[in-house]
């Protein structure tokens, strides 16, 4: 039941994205609550998110923007969270239709 809810407030986080091709939310739970939410940005970035285009695109002069999943998860670091306990709900929207809903968790 609370699966749909959160892949739901996914789906409410992408429509919040910036971005204009394609956008993504990301809902982070432990045990059915919210713990964190985030959504691609197209002005805003993070080391992480710099780090990992690095190895991506073996130049730096791309723009590193902001994904949802990197958004939510490095909100949550730091705070006690287990992350076996952690499961990441994200949706992809593009223009109106949603392309796709994604479950995940390293308990599972």
């Amino acid at each position: 039941m609370y699966d749909y809810r959160m892949l739901k407030k996914a789906k409410e986080e992408a429509d919040k994205s910036n971005r204009d091709k394609c956008k993504t939310g990301c809902v982070v739970g432990v045990k059915g609550k919210e713990i964190s939410r985030g959504r691609n940005w197209k002005e805003k970035t993070h080391p992480v998110q710099k780090e990992e285009n690095r190895e991506r695109f073996q130049e730096d002069s791309k723009t590193h923007s902001m994904h949802a999943e990197i958004h939510a998860l490095t909100s949550i670091k730091g705070k006690g969270v287990r992350w076996k306990d952690v499961t990441v709900y994200i949706a992809r929207r593009k223009g109106v239709e949603v392309e796709g809903i994604v479950k995940w968790g390293w308990g599972v």
